[in-house]
């Protein structure tokens, strides 16, 4: 069974795609700010994370980069969710820049489950996720 880490602020997106990704088999760990994300890693062993790039205390970036240097299995298995990334043409090039697949909210679970999925059936490097989903959800120009 996947295990993954899923990092918002906000507490009833938290709960809704906890929910959602378990009725699919997934076991999710929630975290609402990056210090808590980085406990959960220090006490969990995770496939991957979705991380939300806007949060109270930073933004998922800095997480991103702390995941790089400490886990980075799971820094691999990594993918950005946003609802704001078409109005900020600087987030979209960050975004793309760190070579991440992005899901712009409301995403499709189906997706996001297809995602995740990879990140276990792919041993030992980068999930097989295509830049084309990233390139579409950014208005890639």
């Amino acid at each position: 069974m996947p295990v993954v880490l899923f990092v918002d602020d906000e507490p009833s997106m938290r709960r809704v795609v906890q929910h959602a990704l378990q009725l699919h088999g997934i076991e999710v760990h929630t975290a609402g700010s990056l210090a808590d994300a980085r406990t959960a890693c220090e006490r969990h062993v995770f496939d991957g994370a979705i991380i939300d790039v806007w949060l109270d205390d930073g933004s998922g970036f800095e997480l991103f980069a702390w995941l790089q240097e400490h886990h980075p299995r799971v820094a691999r298995n990594t993918l950005f969710v946003t609802g704001d990334i078409a109005a900020n043409a600087d987030l979209g090039r960050q975004v793309r820049a760190l070579g991440r697949p992005v899901f712009v909210k409301p995403f499709d679970f189906d997706e996001l489950e297809d995602t995740i999925r990879t990140w276990t059936r792919i041993s030992g490097g980068l999930p097989a996720i295509s830049n084309a989903h990233t390139e579409r959800d950014l208005g890639a120009r």
